[in-house]
């Protein structure tokens, strides 16, 4: 009988253990992308916005909270995904504008992170990430993270939270891009451009999802450098006429590329597709001039 007890006691620790840790990590992720926020913006995208935006100027300058939900090699899928997140939170109520990230190679699933549904698992208690998790991994591993709730969490992960715990969101990339890293490295970066269906469908379903809901969508594109899209001129000029296209589609669709005005200029960039601390600026400040309107 003292053997159960002390088996029972063991047990209620480890889960007290487990849940009080789970919460605290979570919690930083949430503060640090803002998923614990009435927020007026949501900002949903891979690293192109991660490293284009900087989420504490705009709360500043627009005078409203932000939710920058951010993760490094997400598709289009996960995006969808990202967006329902916020939506089916209590927090959604105040929104009023969606930012989707797009880029020329959105429609292109190569290159992405094949494993990026395991940065999902901290939020596996919500129903459409459960869906989302319980497709992409086998039973063993999707009760595993289920019932143990501190194995939901990498190194990566618990980084991020404690950057989140300290309002940590800055980009740290001074670094400034030149032609002869692009020759060193044009196999890696030059990639085509795409247009996978499937993909296609989901960006207008995560559209739809919004518009029903009055949200406005802006579908953002930060700039990439013109030597990755010059190797494909015709598919690029394809792919601008089908945003462009989805921005006519309704008055809540807008479709702002700011690539024309700045991809040559190699000073604020730090790799053909990302941008530096002072093309996060740059990109930022336009950013509020541009949707200030819709804010207001």
């Amino acid at each position: 009988m003292k053997n159960i007890y002390k088996l029972s006691i063991t047990l209620l620790f480890f889960f007290a253990l487990d849940s009080i840790g789970n919460q605290i990590l979570k919690h930083g992720l949430d503060q640090g992308m803002g998923l614990n926020e009435h927020s007026k913006i949501l900002i949903v995208g891979h690293s192109h916005l991660m490293m284009g935006l900087d989420r504490r100027t705009l709360e500043d300058r627009l005078n409203c909270k932000v939710t920058k939900h951010t993760r490094s090699g997400v598709g289009m899928t996960e995006r969808k995904l990202m967006t329902q997140m916020f939506l089916n939170s209590p927090y959604s109520d105040s929104l009023k504008i969606a930012v989707i990230g797009v880029d020329p190679f959105s429609f292109n699933e190569k290159g992405l992170s094949e494993n990026s549904y395991t940065l999902f698992y901290p939020w596996m208690d919500d129903k459409y990430v459960d869906k989302y998790i319980k497709e992409h991994t086998d039973p063993v591993t999707y009760y595993a993270h289920k019932s143990f709730r501190l194995s939901r969490y990498n190194d990566d992960l618990i980084k991020q939270s404690i950057r989140g715990w300290k309002n940590d969101d800055r980009n740290y990339k001074t670094s400034i891009f030149t032609d002869s890293l692009f020759e060193a490295n044009k196999s890696k970066w030059a990639r085509p451009i795409l247009f996978n269906k499937h993909l296609m469908e989901e960006l207008e379903q995560t559209i739809n999802i919004c518009t029903i809901r009055g949200i406005h969508v802006i579908l953002l594109q930060t700039p990439v450098l013109k030597l990755l899209t010059d190797i494909y001129q015709n598919d690029y000029k394809k792919l601008l006429d089908y945003y462009q296209s989805l921005d006519k589609s309704s008055k809540y669709v807008h479709f702002i590329n700011y690539s024309p005005y700045y991809d040559e200029n190699y000073n604020i960039f730090f790799d053909p597709i990302h941008l530096n601390i002072d093309g996060q600026q740059e990109i930022t400040d336009r950013f509020i001039k541009d949707i200030s309107y819709l804010v207001k």
